[in-house]
């Protein structure tokens, strides 16, 4: 299984070191909200605190990265809802009913958008980024505006975070706190725009792979020459063929590799007005396809190979020809 510790090994770049730094912060910020549950006598804010940045940085370890982003969107606005809420109970105002029901909006409408984008043909990924860090914003702003208010300070500070008005531990948790709304909002933005791996934009999506035009006469097939299918022939069909580690997200030719993404790359035959035909392989995977040489063909784009060729899947160890 794909893991931040074998990519750090295989794939050492900057989207993997990103992803690792953010994955230290969260153990490091697990760590806080511990000694901060001791200090402030184990309040139940800081232990559920403490719990889902445990999930989250399990989800983050195994680089399930749009299942890490919908958790942190649903599980963490409802648990700071539930805070509110605890605020709102306590100083009863209308202006914190109407912060409060601000909160409500913006969370609900993330949630919302991150479903959507998810189970959906909708790309919303930006918008749920924009929801969140706004959110984020105004959950500092509204924090500072708590303790520095004029009522009921130490009233609006015992309810809103559950800790006790000596603010034993309350500065070490606020800070833990702002961390961890930086690290959700670092995570949304690297992932949106492209610097972390995010090839699975959705958790579930149906990859479309445009069809080639159909073969006449002319064998479409790709033979192992080294690796788990060496000395196998492989015909491709008509529309073309997915290889990748996982049949459930496409994939026609499965082969159980660690460095094999779940739906890595589709192959497909063009038999060409001249009766010279040649393949195209269309790369979406994080260790990629490669040349003979070594070279790696560039992702998202179909790239035109002669018959003959030979290409690694993941590296240099599953080894095909293009017939």
């Amino acid at each position: 299984m794909d893991n931040i510790f074998s990519a750090l090994i295989h794939k050492r770049d900057g989207g993997v070191i990103r992803e690792f730094v953010l994955w230290c912060i969260l153990c490091f910020e697990t760590l806080l909200f511990m000694i901060v549950a001791i200090i402030a006598g184990s309040k139940i804010t800081w232990i559920m605190l403490m719990v889902f940045t445990i999930g989250l940085a399990v989800l983050t370890a195994f680089r399930l990265t749009a299942v890490a982003l919908l958790y942190s969107v649903g599980v963490f606005h409802l648990l700071t809802l539930t805070i509110h809420y605890i605020c709102y109970r306590t100083s009863g105002s209308v202006m914190d009913l109407f912060l409060f029901v601000l909160l409500i909006l913006l969370a609900l409408a993330a949630l919302i958008c991150s479903f959507v984008h998810n189970l959906s043909r909708y790309d919303l990924d930006k918008v749920v980024m924009i929801l969140v860090i706004t959110d984020s914003v105004f959950i500092m702003i509204l924090q500072i505006l708590l303790y520095v208010g004029r009522r009921s300070v130490y009233g609006y500070l015992s309810g809103w975070m559950g800790i006790s008005t000596d603010f034993r531990g309350y500065w070490l948790g606020i800070i833990s706190f702002w961390i961890l709304l930086a690290v959700i909002d670092l995570y949304y933005i690297f992932f949106v725009l492209g610097l972390i791996d995010n090839r699975w934009r959705k958790i579930i999506k149906k990859v479309r792979v445009p069809k080639a035009p159909a073969v006449r006469g002319v064998p479409a097939a790709i033979q192992g020459i080294r690796g788990k299918c060496a000395g196998q022939m492989v015909y491709i069909d008509d529309g073309g063929s997915v290889i990748g580690s996982d049949r459930s997200a496409g994939a026609t030719l499965v082969l159980p590799d660690v460095h094999i993404s779940r739906w890595h790359c589709a192959v497909r035959y063009d038999p060409g007005r001249s009766g010279n035909g040649f393949y195209e392989i269309f790369d979406r995977s994080m260790n990629g396809v490669y040349l003979d040489n070594g070279s790696r063909l560039p992702q998202n784009v179909w790239n035109r190979l002669p018959r003959g060729s030979v290409i690694c899947i993941g590296g240099m160890e599953q080894r095909f020809r293009l017939l």
